[in-house]
């Protein structure tokens, strides 16, 4: 599957000017629902995400406020994944790339944002890029949160996390961790990731990796994984590039995919 460049910022004007998150989206059937009142409770004791649509355009994160067409190659591509979850059972997805400015962190908030607009579906997304995480900068977090504290569970889901709504989480980081490869060998999966899905109900839990051949932090994460996405950027990402990832990959009977981002030739409006 190919998604399509996106546009500038100023493409992304939200419906409603003054920048606010649109409406709760209507509830549908999904696999597996959590009605009790103490996992509702659990989730709004996790800080709200405290952002403005406009910043969400102006880091290409339109899947949050669907806004602008461009939001439906996304949600394409949330319904291929979706029916590779029902159909293996996958409970957990990496995303990762061959190399650094492929877009993966972008399309990883994307798809979470896309997940979380089927209202009986709970996905949680950490930035597990603990090299140079993002996901903090682009949400303009305003706590700082330590990833390694919370993966060793010296912080609460409440420190370690911020939601959107109450059927989204995210794990975000303050700055670089040292020996990432280690702790996540140690700590990913791991009681504290264990215990965060039980206690949330979360149906699918998203990993935002380090690029594959930077570093060995996505293959130290490969035996806890389900399934990894591999984003390629269009004439950025070479053959040789990602046939060493695809190659490690498939040789664990791990890939979900390729995505072909950046790409600049699908000039037809998408939708009908």
């Amino acid at each position: 599957m190919t998604l399509q460049s996106m546009s500038p910022a100023s493409a992304f004007e939200p419906a409603d000017p003054a920048g606010h998150l649109p409406e709760e989206p209507v509830a549908i059937a999904s696999f597996q629902t959590h009605p009790t009142l103490q996992l509702r409770e659990r989730w709004t004791e996790i800080p709200e995400i405290k952002t403005s649509t406009w910043r969400l355009a102006g880091h290409r994160i339109i899947a949050a406020t669907r806004s602008h067409d461009t939001h439906l190659e996304i949600d394409v591509l949330r319904t291929k994944l979706m029916n590779k979850i029902r159909q293996n059972g996958w409970k957990t997805l990496g995303i990762t790339s061959p190399r650094g400015g492929s877009g993966k962190t972008t399309l990883a908030l994307n798809l979470a944002f896309s997940f979380a607009w089927q209202a009986d579906f709970r996905v949680g997304l950490l930035d597990l890029d603990l090299r140079r995480p993002k996901i903090a900068r682009v949400l303009n977090c305003e706590q700082s949160h330590d990833m390694e504290a919370f993966l060793r569970g010296q912080r609460s889901l409440a420190q370690g996390l911020i939601r959107y709504r109450n059927n989204l989480v995210i794990g975000t980081n303050a700055g670089p961790v040292q020996e990432p490869a280690e702790l996540i060998m140690e700590c990913v999966p791991g009681p504290v990731i264990e215990r965060m899905r039980e206690m949330l109900g979360l149906d699918l839990l998203l990993y935002d990796l380090p690029p594959m051949l930077a570093c060995d932090d996505a293959l130290a994460v490969l035996p806890g994984l389900d399934a990894m996405l591999l984003v390629a950027a269009a004439g950025e990402t070479t053959m040789s590039e990602l046939d060493m990832c695809e190659r490690d990959l498939s040789a664990a009977d791990k890939l979900a995919g390729i995505v072909l981002n950046k790409c600049r030739y699908l000039t037809e409006r998408f939708g009908y």
